[in-house]
């Protein structure tokens, strides 16, 4: 039996070795040694009995999006290197047989549920993780002792980890609060970032260091629900959908853009169903406000235009009726202007050789007022059950993370009715589309088909695919 006694953790996550609870959740700011600290106790644990160990995070792509890299880290630095054999994808205890998984948990459902006899669950970087994702996760760690590790740095009072472990902590549950004061070895190269954060950004220090919850005001869309409003797109729905789509430009990082897919409900009624984005969660490697004002987009018009032509190859789509763009940024150089002398995005566009994409722009005003009538769309009775009579009327495809991102955390600033700029871009975009759509009479494909416009035909051939995460 090996002997762990010189390990040392810091006070605060001596539970996660010496105290049982079907939940453990530690939050807070940076530097306060969560992810290591949860690394240690959970290599510690896993060489005392045989068990499985299922690392997970809401978005994983790679093993190197993992926590993986961060356990190889303490093997090395513990010696613990005759006890585990470790490969590029998994961790194994040569001791008890012990094994360590790593998953994503979005549009993962199947994998994850098909593990058996999951004994530890470790949750990293918990505060993007989706309401919808716990509601397939927590379910399916059922061994008798399993237990679920939750780490995550606060952002807002509405996350689902937060309400759910925090604002309404369950029976069973520790919950503790760790910051960079609890962890003992916080180096000074962070307490340097820590202090030039708080010399220089002291609006956002408290959140980044002190896990205080960031200040803002409400949510510009309350009534988004993501276990109600995402829903996976059917793309046979587009033999009867009218497509548009719109883009919010911008000056050399990336553009916002949206697909939207106008749908007959009856009653002269229709459902609104975002089904595709650009650029994507895989297009980036990461979310679109996490790298927004450091990662540019170095093509030019025609490349851009290839893009949106291989996403509507990938779905199908016969015809796009109508495309819009933010007026206020179309006619001059303006925030389209990720080229020098260009003549407008809106000309620059419908040249052939940059793609010839037709836009249309919306009157600013009317723009404007889509604020409302996107609320009224994310409408529904939470007291009764989803059906045909009470349903909202706005969907998002669960592949557009970053529409989705948007919708649940697009805020006011505090004490006032402008929206904040962050969460705005995407949100943007479908406010543009419906600014669009307001004057649109639905057509029905099937009717005017034999008549239509064949625009497969019109548009270049694209190779390739749209993947969605």
């Amino acid at each position: 039996m090996v002997d762990f006694s010189d390990v040392k953790l810091p006070e605060k996550f001596r539970p996660l070795l010496e105290q049982d609870a079907r939940y453990k959740v530690y939050y807070g700011g940076r530097g306060g040694g969560k992810s290591f600290s949860f690394a240690i106790a959970s290599l510690v644990k896993a060489a005392q009995r045989k068990m499985t160990v299922l690392c997970c995070r809401e978005i994983q792509n790679s093993i190197s999006d993992s926590v993986h890299r961060i356990l190889v880290e303490v093997i090395d630095k513990l010696n613990f290197k005759n006890i585990y054999d470790v490969t590029k994808t998994s961790i194994r205890c040569n001791l008890t047989g012990s094994e360590f998984i790593f998953e994503g948990l979005f549009r993962n459902t199947d994998k994850i549920k098909s593990y058996q006899s999951i004994d530890l669950c470790w949750v990293a970087e918990a505060q993007p993780v989706s309401e919808a994702s716990w509601i397939d996760l927590l379910p399916t760690v059922r061994n008798p002792g399993s237990e679920f590790w939750v780490e995550f740095n606060p952002k807002w009072e509405d996350d689902p980890v937060y309400k759910r472990f925090v604002v309404h902590k369950p029976d069973n549950c520790i919950t503790c609060k760790v910051n960079w004061q609890d962890n003992p070895f916080f180096p000074p190269e962070l307490a340097a970032e820590r202090d030039n954060d708080y010399k220089y950004r002291p609006n956002i220090a408290p959140n980044i260091w002190e896990g205080d919850l960031a200040t803002a005001g409400g949510l510009v869309f309350p009534g988004f629900d993501e276990s109600v409003h995402v829903k996976m797109f059917d793309a046979s729905d587009l033999k009867r959908a009218n497509v548009f789509m719109a883009v919010d430009p911008h000056s050399s990082f990336y553009s916002a853009v949206v697909w939207i897919a106008l749908i007959p409900k009856g009653n002269d009624q229709f459902y609104k169903w975002v089904f595709a984005e650009w650029p994507t969660f895989s297009t980036l490697n990461a979310y679109y406000y996490d790298v927004r004002n450091s990662m540019n987009y170095e093509g030019t018009y025609e490349d851009m235009s290839r893009e949106f032509y291989s996403i509507e190859n990938y779905f199908g789509v016969e015809k796009v009726y109508q495309r819009y763009l933010d007026t206020r940024y179309a006619h001059g150089t303006g925030a389209g202007n990720w080229q020098t002398k260009t003549d407008g995005i809106q000309i620059e566009w419908s040249k052939k050789e940059n793609g010839g994409l037709l836009f249309y722009c919306p009157p600013p005003a009317v723009m404007d007022a889509q604020r409302d009538a996107i609320r009224k769309d994310l409408e529904f009775n939470h007291d009764l059950s989803i059906s045909s009579i009470n349903t909202p009327l706005i969907f998002v495809n669960p592949a557009c993370r970053n529409t989705i991102t948007a919708l649940r955390n697009h805020r006011f600033v505090e004490g006032s009715e402008r929206e904040t700029e962050h969460y705005k871009d995407f949100s943007d975009a479908i406010r543009i589309c419906y600014a669009g759509m307001s004057t649109w009479h639905y057509r029905d494909p099937m009717q005017t088909k034999k008549n239509a416009f064949t625009y497969a035909e019109a548009r270049p051939g694209i190779d390739g695919g749209w993947m969605g995460v």
